[in-house]
């Protein structure tokens, strides 16, 4: 996985400020996402053979294990792809205007300073919605997220995370014996991500 995501990134450094090559730059990232799926498959068919062989029953937690390992590493390939790119003095602006009308609205919301109880009640939409919202601007760097989480909530969130080589929150909450909510490790994970991206 790690060879080929150097070689990819090789290949996207080559091609970043070539004229005309925005759709075949696109079509590479689509393909690398295919490999990670078609990886993650090879990994568990091969972990399943090998139990046939031995005739033995298979490692479902060790088949997970594997695959969550890919998946954090696939993750953290993309997140060293962002950290190469040249920041952008407009990255800000851009990032605002990404959103999703139903995201920004929420956005203006909170920045009017309202809570995002406050914001569901308005919109007439279910809390877990409105905090969806406030954490991609957080993982994108619009919001601060100590306004959401304390930084000790940052640190146990991203040690379980690392501990339990998992992206599923279900699996960091059981890690930490269900002290915070979803929407603790929701906020919590995006201002991690979005640090990452900043370094």
């Amino acid at each position: 996985m790690q060879e080929h995501s150097q070689h990819y990134n090789k290949k996207q450094k080559e091609l970043e400020h070539a004229k005309g090559t925005k759709q075949f730059r696109n079509e590479l990232e689509d393909i690398e996402g295919l490999f990670f799926g078609k990886m993650k498959s090879m990994v568990k068919a091969m972990l399943l053979l090998d139990a046939l062989i031995d005739g033995i029953e298979p490692d479902v937690k060790k088949i997970k294990a594997n695959q969550n390992r890919l998946h954090t590493e696939y993750n953290m390939s993309k997140i060293k792809k962002e950290k190469t790119k040249k920041p952008d003095k407009k990255d800000k602006t851009k990032a605002i205007k990404s959103q999703s009308p139903s995201v920004e609205i929420s956005l203006n919301m909170y920045k009017e300073g309202k809570k995002p109880e406050e914001i569901a009640s308005e919109r007439g939409l279910v809390l877990s919605t409105i905090e969806g919202h406030l954490s991609q601007c957080v993982s994108k760097g619009l919001i601060p997220v100590t306004d959401f989480v304390s930084e000790a909530c940052i640190k146990e969130v991203v040690k379980a995370y690392h501990d339990t080589g998992s992206p599923k929150l279900s699996d960091i909450i059981k890690q930490l014996d269900k002290k915070y909510s979803y929407s603790d490790l929701r906020f919590a994970l995006s201002g991690y991500f979005a640090g990452l991206k900043n370094e």
